[in-house]
């Protein structure tokens, strides 16, 4: 992978880190679920590209900024996600508990 080729790829990054975090902050759940498997595999595109080769110094620059902004955009949606992810948690916990209750009484009525 080029130099350019690379930041290029790192800009792709950056913009469906940004996409992203709009899906999150919109509620955008099966999109940013969309949007996970895109990244994936650009990361794969990356990974497999750079190699160990040297850089410029610029070119490490404009990287290291790149991840810099990549990194707050994957913050900020985590921020958003995760109290999103742990309330579904808690109500799936909760409609189990619901039915193992219901259960119960059913058990118990249908016995008198």
């Amino acid at each position: 992978m080029t130099d350019a080729q690379m930041l290029a790829a790192d800009e792709d990054l950056m913009q469906l880190s940004g996409r992203m975090l709009a899906s999150t902050e919109q509620g955008q759940w099966e999109q940013m679920g969309e949007q996970q498997d895109a990244l994936s595999v650009l990361l794969d595109r990356l990974r497999a590209g750079e190699g160990t080769q040297l850089r410029p110094a610029a070119v490490m620059a404009a990287k290291h900024r790149l991840i810099e902004d990549i990194l707050a955009l994957q913050k900020a949606t985590l921020d958003l996600a995760l109290p999103w992810r742990a309330s579904i948690a808690a109500m799936r916990g909760s409609a189990g508990s619901a039915k193992k209750v219901a259960h119960a009484y059913r058990a118990v009525l249908t016995t008198f």
